[in-house]
Protein backbone atom coordinates (compact mmCIF):
# COMPACT_ATOMS: atom_id res chain seq x y z
CA UNK A 1 0.00 0.00 0.00
CA UNK A 2 1.21 3.30 -0.47
CA UNK A 3 0.05 6.78 0.41
CA UNK A 4 -2.39 7.19 -2.06
CA UNK A 5 -4.02 4.24 -1.39
CA UNK A 6 -4.19 5.32 2.43
CA UNK A 7 -5.38 7.99 1.32
CA UNK A 8 -8.52 6.51 -0.56
CA UNK A 9 -9.56 4.05 2.32
CA UNK A 10 -9.20 7.60 4.38
CA UNK A 11 -12.03 9.08 2.56
CA UNK A 12 -13.91 6.46 2.02
CA UNK A 13 -13.99 5.83 5.83
CA UNK A 14 -15.12 9.55 6.92
CA UNK A 15 -18.77 8.38 5.28
CA UNK A 16 -18.60 5.03 7.50
CA UNK A 17 -20.11 7.26 10.64
CA UNK A 18 -22.10 4.84 12.57
CA UNK A 19 -19.08 2.08 12.39
CA UNK A 20 -19.04 0.58 15.36
CA UNK A 21 -15.54 -1.62 14.89
CA UNK A 22 -12.39 -1.20 12.94
CA UNK A 23 -9.51 -3.50 12.27
CA UNK A 24 -6.18 -1.75 10.27
CA UNK A 25 -3.31 -3.53 9.32
CA UNK A 26 -1.04 -2.09 7.48
CA UNK A 27 1.79 -4.40 7.24
CA UNK A 28 5.82 -4.71 7.01
CA UNK A 29 7.50 -2.12 4.69
CA UNK A 30 4.70 -0.24 3.16
CA UNK A 31 6.47 3.18 3.37
CA UNK A 32 2.97 5.17 4.91
CA UNK A 33 5.24 7.84 6.44
CA UNK A 34 3.97 10.46 8.27
CA UNK A 35 1.90 11.66 5.74
CA UNK A 36 -0.01 8.34 5.41
CA UNK A 37 -0.78 8.08 8.75
CA UNK A 38 -2.00 11.80 9.00
CA UNK A 39 -4.51 10.59 6.00
CA UNK A 40 -5.22 7.71 8.28
CA UNK A 41 -5.97 10.36 11.23
CA UNK A 42 -8.30 12.50 8.82
CA UNK A 43 -10.21 9.10 8.05
CA UNK A 44 -10.67 8.17 11.51
CA UNK A 45 -12.02 11.43 13.08
CA UNK A 46 -15.51 11.59 11.45
CA UNK A 47 -16.00 7.76 13.14
CA UNK A 48 -17.51 8.96 16.24
CA UNK A 49 -19.64 6.32 16.88
CA UNK A 50 -16.61 3.84 16.45
CA UNK A 51 -16.88 1.17 19.91
CA UNK A 52 -13.44 -0.88 19.08
CA UNK A 53 -10.26 -0.41 17.16
CA UNK A 54 -7.69 -2.54 16.25
CA UNK A 55 -4.45 -0.59 14.34
CA UNK A 56 -1.54 -2.36 13.53
CA UNK A 57 1.62 -0.36 11.34
CA UNK A 58 3.96 -3.24 10.97
CA UNK A 59 7.75 -2.29 11.26
CA UNK A 60 9.39 0.26 7.95
CA UNK A 61 6.29 2.71 7.51
CA UNK A 62 8.65 5.00 8.76
CA UNK A 63 5.48 7.00 10.46
CA UNK A 64 8.01 9.05 12.43
CA UNK A 65 6.52 11.69 15.47
CA UNK A 66 4.55 14.04 13.53
CA UNK A 67 2.58 10.75 11.87
CA UNK A 68 2.08 9.59 15.47
CA UNK A 69 1.12 12.74 16.43
CA UNK A 70 -1.51 12.75 14.10
CA UNK A 71 -3.04 9.57 14.98
CA UNK A 72 -2.89 10.89 18.29
CA UNK A 73 -5.35 13.68 17.30
CA UNK A 74 -7.44 11.38 15.71
CA UNK A 75 -7.83 9.05 18.08
CA UNK A 76 -8.90 11.94 20.58
CA UNK A 77 -12.02 12.30 18.42
CA UNK A 78 -13.21 9.36 19.04
CA UNK A 79 -15.51 9.98 22.52
CA UNK A 80 -17.19 6.30 22.46
CA UNK A 81 -14.07 4.51 22.07
CA UNK A 82 -14.22 1.99 24.78
CA UNK A 83 -11.40 -0.48 23.02
CA UNK A 84 -7.93 0.26 21.92
CA UNK A 85 -5.65 -2.35 20.55
CA UNK A 86 -2.10 -0.89 19.33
Amino acid sequence: MRIEGLQGISEGLQTLVNLKELDVKIGYNNSILHEGAKALSEGLKPLINLKKLSLEIGDFNDIGTIGANALGEGLSKLIDLQELKV
